[in-house]
């Protein structure tokens, strides 16, 4: 098999669905591909590049060595449904007609006191 990396402009939908994993330097598209089961790459700093998520590849030697065996990237299901469960549940807030959430979201820390907000 050979490793294809896509450096322009495409339909990030059908790349993901096309794909084996998906690499990227910190760009929405991972979080896409984690709701898709793909195991993602990320190259540069982002807040879901957690061990057992997704991988991280922060020198081109570990991006060589990513790139030479993709086929062994994988990510640890508990762990990945965990964090987009709470992605879903507290980092997102869904609107109902009112904008409470948000607001809640906004204003102050959230129930696990991850995020703290300030005036």
């Amino acid at each position: 098999r050979s490793t294809h990396m896509v450096h322009k402009p495409v339909n990030s939908e059908c790349s993901r669905q096309a794909a084996r994993a998906v690499l990227t330097v910190n760009s929405s598209v991972g979080l896409e591909a984690m709701f898709f089961e793909k195991p993602v790459v990320a190259c540069g700093q982002c807040f879901w590049a957690i061990d057992g998520v997704a991988e991280r590849a922060e020198t081109t030697a570990a991006l060589a060595e990513i790139a030479a065996d993709p086929d062994s990237l994988s990510f640890d299901p508990s762990a990945r449904d965990a964090f987009l469960g709470y992605l879903t549940s507290q980092y997102y807030p869904r609107l109902k007609g009112d904008y409470e959430l948000i607001a809640a979201r906004l204003n102050g820390p959230d129930d696990l006191g991850f995020w703290k907000c300030s005036t």
